[in-house]
């Protein structure tokens, strides 16, 4: 219960926490961990939406509660040297937005890692209608739109100062033991934070990312994982998978499609194997699959970018 104590006076976190603590008291041991969830989230939103002083971040109310948005401008570190928005650049927008969106819920990383699960990315597909360019004022939303079994779908759009979709994207995540590393069936608990909007009305493709036959690879340079490609949960970030892959994206060359497909995680101390595929088409359009792989040629993540000059 967050408001106005009997004196009048506003409740800061501390009094709201000893209001609960009295409340909880009251209830019985079968009622607690009800209670104490649903206090947790009403806190974390009312103190998230409180110190939300620099007007960044906010609850979008455009499509509903479920959809979540941020306002940012492009940076010019984002940028390849054409000044357009690098691959590993956008998937960061994307994924970003997803962690604003659970933190302002109060589903943060905290709240997972009491719980001893996880949300791992298993697949993406990025449609981009248009190349994002430097300084531009971009808003990014998500939503999730199917729960089941142990899946979370979850849609994307980044939207101009116009207000149209420069970017359409799809994500699967699996919901995760972090003792056992095996997906787990969601529960009320978990999926009652979101609020399930409208799938995005876009081209759906397979989340598997599969080189077609009789394309022969190249196999390039090693790229040993280094200490700042890990992220909180130990592992490599999803964004830098991109990141190693856009190297071989051929010069001259922009990108339209990304998909993605995540088969295990990589730790700092690893090596990735890159194994390169590419494919021309018509009218200057092409593929390349990146596969970064282990020493044994197992891949831990397989990225396609479709492209064209």
């Amino acid at each position: 219960d967050i408001g106005p104590s009997p004196n009048g006076k506003a409740l800061d976190s501390d009094s709201s926490i000893f209001k609960v603590r009295i409340l909880v008291g009251q209830l019985k041991a079968s009622e607690f961990s009800e209670a104490f969830l649903l206090y947790r989230k009403v806190l974390r939103t009312y103190l998230y939406n409180k110190k939300r002083s620099d007007k960044e971040l906010y609850v979008c109310d455009i499509g509903g509660k479920g959809m979540f948005s941020f306002d940012t401008k492009v940076r010019y570190s984002e940028l390849n040297e054409e000044r357009i928005v690098r691959p590993e650049a956008i998937v960061n927008y994307l994924q970003d937005c997803t962690t604003f969106h659970s933190d302002s819920l109060g589903a943060d990383v905290d709240f997972y890692k009491l719980e001893k699960k996880a949300w791992v990315l298993n697949s993406w597909q990025i449609e981009l209608k248009r190349q994002i360019k430097a300084g531009e004022e971009i808003r990014v939303c998500t939503w999730p739109y199917d729960f089941s079994g142990a899946y979370g779908h979850r849609n994307f759009i980044i939207k101009d100062s116009k207000d149209c979709d420069i970017i359409q994207a799809n994500t699967l995540w699996v919901f995760t033991d972090l003792t056992t590393g095996r997906p787990v069936k969601l529960t009320d608990e978990i999926t009652r934070f979101y609020k399930l909007e409208e799938k995005l009305d876009m081209n759906y493709m397979d989340r598997k990312v599969k080189i077609p036959e009789g394309i022969e690879g190249v196999e390039l340079e090693k790229i040993p994982v280094r200490k700042y490609f890990i992220d909180s949960n130990g592992h490599v970030n999803n964004g830098k998978y991109i990141g190693c892959a856009e190297e071989y994206i051929p010069d001259g060359f922009k990108v339209e499609r990304i998909r993605a497909e995540y088969k295990r995680a990589a730790k700092y101390g690893d090596t990735f194997y890159p194994v390169v595929y590419r494919q021309d088409g018509e009218n200057g359009a092409s593929h390349v699959w990146v596969s970064l792989n282990d020493e044994n040629s197992k891949p831990y993540a397989m990225v396609q970018f479709d492209i064209y000059k």
